[in-house]
């Protein structure tokens, strides 16, 4: 298994951003959950 880091990331539909600025760092082993109300773009973190 690998560690997993992400800086900086972001996500734009058109001109609308739903992710700003994201930095996650998951270490071998870790357990991550995304919570939120359905809609809210929990999936686009990891899609």
């Amino acid at each position: 298994m690998a560690d997993l880091l992400l800086k900086d990331v972001e996500k734009a539909y058109g001109e609308v951003k739903v992710l700003k600025h994201i930095d996650l760092d998951i270490k071998t082993g870790e357990l991550i959950v995304f919570v939120g109300p359905r809609g809210a773009g929990n999936r686009r973190c990891c899609g």
